[in-house]
């Protein structure tokens, strides 16, 4: 199932992740995950869950999707990628003539929205309006 509002996440043991803009950070160390890299994805992002948690369980949020072939697409996500050396970009194309980076992480993955699409937001926001003066008309 694909999810795009904030914040949903996912935890997964191999994500696929892409983006017209991924920034990678330095190497950092959590007490919950241990030493990962944050990728930061901007520009019409997604993340997909490749590989499954094993045991089915969240580690970071209680709200996380962890079914195979979920994922998010929005305009901004990060990405926690557990491991001590950083992932090769594959370089694709991604819609039209714009290229966007593809990174395949075979470790415990988390990804969460932090922006969604603004075309989603409009048009649920519409529905809600729409939906509330047709109760008034009635």
């Amino acid at each position: 199932m694909v999810y795009h509002h904030i914040p949903q996440s996912i935890e997964c043991d191999g994500a696929l992740f892409i983006a017209k803009k991924i920034v990678v950070s330095t190497l950092q160390n959590t007490p919950a995950l241990g030493r990962h890299f944050k990728y930061s994805c901007s520009r019409d992002a997604s993340a997909e869950i490749i590989k499954e948690v094993d045991p089915k369980k969240w580690r970071i949020k209680k709200t996380s999707h962890l079914n195979s072939g979920d994922s998010l697409q929005c305009e901004k996500l990060y990405v926690l990628v557990l491991g001590i050396s950083k992932l090769k970009p594959k370089l694709i194309t991604h819609s039209g003539r714009h290229k966007a980076e593809e990174y395949n992480s075979k470790s415990f993955s988390y990804a969460e929205i932090t922006l969604s699409f603004a075309h989603i937001i409009h048009a649920l926001e519409n529905r809600k309006e729409e939906a509330a003066s047709k109760n008034l008309t009635k």
